[in-house]
């Protein structure tokens, strides 16, 4: 058999042939999926209502063993304000799919957020005072971390005055 010269015939590239839809490091090529912005505010919007329903299913038992477990930590992270939680994301929800800006969304996600903040914060002192949260039923961990600060600096009454202006201000 005859030998073939390696400088006529063949082109021999220092790297390694690789398959097909692999990158240098061997990771796979991603695929970018661009979608329109009223598109992905609808999927948003959608996911937030689902979540919504959800949490008012595992309410009354209805959302089986994930909504038993969802029940227990959201309950005790938010305490009564886990009642609130999903009026929050429906409103949410229906923002983002509204036409209009995003930042109404935003808006709305930031209120909703301070609404909650504060309204367990101020069952969290009304329960507790200015000590320790021994009980967190009312205001959850999530509130006794937000009233913390506000009990230790101003005292139980100008905290609730603070949280409760933050609380309309919110609204």
């Amino acid at each position: 058999m005859a030998r073939k010269n390696i400088d006529e015939d063949e082109d021999f590239d220092d790297e390694p042939k690789r398959k097909k839809g692999a990158t240098k490091k061997g990771k796979k090529r991603r695929i970018k999926v661009e979608l329109k912005d009223e598109t992905r505010h609808s999927i948003w919007g959608i996911l937030l209502f689902v979540l919504a329903f959800f949490i008012v299913l595992s309410f009354f038992g209805g959302a089986g063993i994930a909504g038993n477990f969802f029940q227990t930590i959201l309950n005790s992270f938010f305490g009564i304000g886990y009642y609130l939680l999903p009026i929050i994301l429906l409103i949410v929800g229906y923002s983002f799919l509204k036409k209009g800006p995003p930042q109404v969304a935003l808006l709305h996600a930031i209120c909703g957020f301070a609404v909650l903040l504060s309204t367990l914060a101020i069952m969290d002192i009304a329960q507790n005072g200015v000590g320790t949260s021994v009980n967190i039923a009312l205001g959850g961990y999530l509130g006794s971390i937000f009233a913390w600060p506000f009990a230790k600096l101003f005292g139980v009454w100008a905290s609730l005055l603070i949280l409760g202006a933050i609380l309309i201000i919110s609204l």
